[in-house]
């Protein structure tokens, strides 16, 4: 059950879940976005405790909310309502896509990539992401218009003290945000499929050092996303003029993005394609069949979830 009495413990854990998929989050997406994703597809990525989490999620929404809007007692009670709605409509619609998803993954994994494998992951991703923030824009929007001036200012307090964070750990020089990209990539890897043999690390690290150094970009679009946010707060937009707004900001069209922004996201995808397909390429069979496992682990949970009321 999504609203089961959970321990202190548990909530620890699953808090701890949401802070680690946060600090590692390559976008720097804006608190909307972040709210929306945590939900399914950065779980699908990160291969976190998925059933411990979405047990969580009403819970987990709202202690995330309290901590940038800081919400009185009014929007605890609305959030809670619209979170229980927005759960079960997504458990029931999206979850059996996210397994199906799942499933032929781990078929066409079983066979060995391909570029084109890497493009229908990608477009499944894409098409995840956009389900999700379209769920949530409508409950989303109405949420934001009970925001008062003192919490947008509070929120803008703690959106532009995570974006400090986030540029302190990316300071420092290209190589360095370059060795630290391949060591995460080296611990997702394991993550998923094992130890690897030292020559996997040697060229693993070589091509994740290699793909472009986006962090800057990915800063600086964070935090014209956070000004757009806190922008259009202050406006007062309601209905659909605020929904598309806020659109705009969360899931920006190409056009949107910009042709430099729109350019860097096709190379570093086309340079994560190919280091996936290296990777695949130097796969043993014990490592393809533990990176099989792991999947049937995540795909085991979402059909627990969907399953069990």
């Amino acid at each position: 059950m999504l609203n089961a009495p959970v321990s202190m413990a548990e909530r620890n854990v699953a808090r701890a879940k949401v802070e680690e998929m946060q600090l590692r989050a390559a976008w720097g997406r804006t608190l909307v976005a972040r709210l929306v994703i945590l939900l399914s597809v950065g779980w699908l990525v990160s291969g976190c405790a998925l059933t411990l989490s979405y047990r969580h999620a009403d819970w987990l929404i709202e202690w995330q909310a309290d901590h940038y809007f800081d919400l009185t007692s009014g929007q605890h009670r609305d959030l809670r309502s619209r979170t229980a709605g927005l759960l079960l409509r997504h458990r029931t619609e999206a979850l059996p896509e996210y397994a199906a998803f799942l499933g032929e993954l781990k078929e066409r994994l079983s066979k060995g990539l391909s570029p084109g494998d890497m493009e229908w992951a990608f477009a499944a991703y894409d098409r995840f992401r956009n389900d999700l923030v379209e769920r949530v824009l409508h409950d989303g929007s109405a949420f934001l218009t009970t925001v008062s001036e003192p919490q947008i200012r509070h929120v803008e307090k703690v959106l532009i003290h995570e974006e400090r964070k986030a540029r302190e750990s990316f300071d420092g020089s290209r190589d360095a945000r370059a060795s630290t990209r391949a060591d995460k990539a080296l611990a997702l890897a394991r993550k998923w499929i094992g130890p690897l043999q030292a020559g996997q690390v040697a060229q693993l690290r070589a091509s994740v050092r290699a793909l472009p150094d986006v962090e800057p970009i990915w800063l600086e679009s964070r935090r014209q996303r956070r000004q757009a946010f806190i922008a259009l707060l202050r406006e007062g937009a309601r209905g659909q003029h605020l929904a598309d707004r806020l659109r705009g900001i969360v899931n920006p069209s190409v056009e949107q993005s910009g042709s430099a922004r729109a350019r860097l996201d096709r190379e570093w995808r086309a340079g994560v394609t190919a280091v996936i397909l290296e990777l695949d390429r130097l796969l043993t069979p014990l490592q393809r069949g533990r990176a099989l496992s792991s999947i049937q682990d995540v795909l085991d949970d979402i059909r627990t979830l969907t399953r069990d009321p």
